[in-house]
């Protein structure tokens, strides 16, 4: 009803005249009226002719049916009368015809019998051709024509015959659109499915890649960093080396003082220039296997911890001190309290990074931590001084 591309006033009129003949079939004559008078009352208001015959002809078979003649001849008649379908013609005739042969009106059903007959040949619509049939084979057996009653029967069977031959190729057709349907449904399935897989695969190969780029990334990052921490820790030795050559010519508090850090100076250069060396003779040093050379060459073959040797020389150089800080300043972390007595010896945050493996940014935190720890809230002192007041 709502997708029918006809005016409103139309459609109603055909659902009311669909709905009389509904109940027609169900034999509920009162609703029946209803629906047809209705919709005849409509039609009339619209001034369609065309629905108002249609109208007509649907009511006066109903009142064919509950036995008022009279109102169902009026009807067909003003139905016939306002048809303008000459091929609808037909259908009045044995309307006719079956209305005249109930009120036993014998020479009009003649009448119309006649026009039925010349008529009936040209239709094409087999189902009424079956309706038509019927009556003329009924109307003959009752006037006990039964040649003719049984030739207009055996039309009728034919016409059966084709009828349900009809229905079975409409049935195989609608089971083939059904068929093809659900067929074309199924391709359409595994095609959106193939698509599906294709995409599925494509994303895992591209996070495959992802993984295998962003893998590679931090692995050359990691090893670059190592490298920038060797060539730092050349660097450093370089620049200790330098800045003992300078103190050469400055006063020592003792010729065993002079003597070790001769030693120290010559054990650095040695040590800088096997690193040094190492460094250009294997371009494949790089990351943790350059990282253990350094470790070897500065600490040692058999040393397992560079800090038990940095604490060893803090405490030789500075007795007691380490065990002093570490009972008044529980507080210190381990890396605090480390980073507490590389800056005590007066090194660097550059320096104190590379001996930790820190980076310098750690330290300085570090370094901030222990002047909130120490409670130094002038800004600017040094808390290595005031360790010096304090232990001094």
């Amino acid at each position: 009803y709502g997708q029918s591309s006809i005016n409103v006033e139309e459609k109603q009129i055909k659902c009311l005249s669909a709905v009389g003949r509904m109940f027609l079939v169900l034999s509920k004559p009162d609703s029946t009226f209803f629906y047809l008078h209705k919709g005849l009352k409509l039609a009339e208001e619209t001034e369609n002719i065309e629905l108002q015959s249609h109208l007509m002809q649907n009511l006066s078979i109903a009142y064919r049916e509950a036995k008022e003649y009279d109102k169902a001849e009026d009807l067909l008649s003003q139905s016939f009368l306002l048809n303008n379908d000459s091929a609808e013609e037909v259908r009045y005739y044995l309307n006719f015809a079956n209305l005249y042969s109930l009120m036993g009106e014998n020479d009009s059903v003649t009448v119309y019998k006649n026009k039925l007959l010349r008529s009936i040949d040209r239709l094409d619509d087999i189902y009424f051709k079956a309706s038509a049939y019927h009556f003329l084979a009924n109307w003959e057996k009752e006037n006990q024509n039964y040649e003719e009653s049984i030739d207009y029967q055996d039309k009728r069977m034919r016409l059966f015959l084709d009828i349900m031959e009809k229905e079975r190729l409409q049935s195989v057709y609608e089971v083939q659109k059904k068929y093809d349907y659900a067929k074309f449904q199924n391709r359409h399935n595994q095609t959106l499915l193939s698509r599906q897989k294709i995409i599925v695969a494509s994303l895992l190969l591209l996070l495959l890649f992802s993984f295998v780029v962003v893998f590679l990334f931090r692995k050359t990052i990691n090893q670059k960093n190592k490298l920038l921490q060797m060539e730092q820790a050349w660097q450093v030795l370089n620049e200790t080396a330098k800045d003992i050559q300078q103190q050469k010519t400055n006063t020592l508090e003792s010729t065993n003082t002079q003597r070790e850090a001769l030693l120290w100076k010559f054990d650095v250069l040695q040590k800088s220039s096997i690193l040094e060396s190492a460094m250009r003779s294997s371009p494949e040093l790089t990351g943790e296997k350059a990282i253990q050379e350094f470790n070897k060459i500065v600490y040692g073959e058999d040393s397992d911890s560079s800090w038990e040797l940095i604490l060893q020389t803090f405490d030789e150089l500075n007795p007691g001190l380490s065990a002093a800080i570490n009972k008044d300043f529980p507080e210190f972390s381990e890396t605090e309290f480390k980073i507490c007595l590389l800056s005590y010896t007066r090194l660097r945050s550059k320096e104190i990074a590379l001996i930790l493996n820190l980076s310098v940014n750690t330290i300085n935190v570090g370094r901030t931590n222990i002047r909130k720890k120490m409670k130094l809230q002038t800004k600017g002192v040094d808390f290595c001084e005031v360790l010096k007041e304090r232990y001094t």
